[in-house]
């Protein structure tokens, strides 16, 4: 009974996330055009699978022109900016056999209360 209560709230929250997250798909072309994007253009934050060498890490790197490269070991992730076009490089980075998963760098707003 505890773990189907669990799967409820886990399908609940998901729905409510998606809801929340997916909130903009309502506009119209016109409205999305004029409206910028919500991540930082040139930009991708990259987690490669473990063990993974060094050699393909370098040679993506050089694949997509990368011009500036900040690595967080703690949770082994690279933050990689360049002249490139971000959902262009993640598509490439997802073909990768190497690369656990890679996604544009988002804009976070917080929202402050009167």
């Amino acid at each position: 009974m505890k773990t189907i209560l669990f799967t409820f709230i886990l399908v609940c929250l998901g729905i409510s996330f998606s809801s929340y997250a997916g909130g903009a798909k309502n506009k119209t072309p016109q409205d999305t055009s004029a409206q910028e994007k919500n991540y930082a253009e040139g930009e991708v934050l990259v987690k490669f699978k473990p063990k993974t060498a060094k050699r393909y890490i370098l040679a993506l790197k050089q694949e997509l022109k990368i011009k500036e490269e900040t690595y967080t070991e703690s949770i082994e992730l690279y933050h990689w900016k360049g002249d490139f076009d971000t959902d262009s490089a993640i598509k490439k980075l997802k073909k990768s056999p190497h690369v656990l998963y890679a996604e544009p760098n988002f804009k976070v707003k917080i929202q402050q209360d009167n």
